[in-house]
């Protein structure tokens, strides 16, 4: 079963530097499926000065929480409580391991 959603993303960027930290707010509509006991959120983001979406895909289960994102911008972030994971976050400006 696939239903329509409507995502709201709010978060904080920071920077090093003294430079105030900037908030950030997403808001796309989206699809919601649950999969072998996952639940998926799959929605596209619009970026400012490129003509395609990044889609985007948010895995959670009650351990885990994966974002993918395909475009302009990749990445496949993994959190996991306890656990420490790196990431690569490919922009059109160059990567950033996180």
């Amino acid at each position: 079963m696939t239903d329509d959603v409507f995502i709201r993303i709010r978060g904080v960027q920071k920077a090093d530097g003294g430079t105030p930290d900037e908030p950030l707010e997403l808001m796309a509509s989206g699809k919601h499926y649950l999969r072998n006991d996952s639940h998926y959120i799959r929605y596209e983001e619009f970026l400012e000065g490129f003509d395609r979406p990044n889609v985007n895909v948010v895995k959670f289960s009650s351990s885990r929480l994966e974002v993918i994102k395909n475009g302009v911008i990749s990445a496949n972030m993994v959190f996991e409580e306890n656990r420490r994971n790196l990431s690569v976050y490919t922009t059109p400006f160059g990567p950033i391991r996180m």
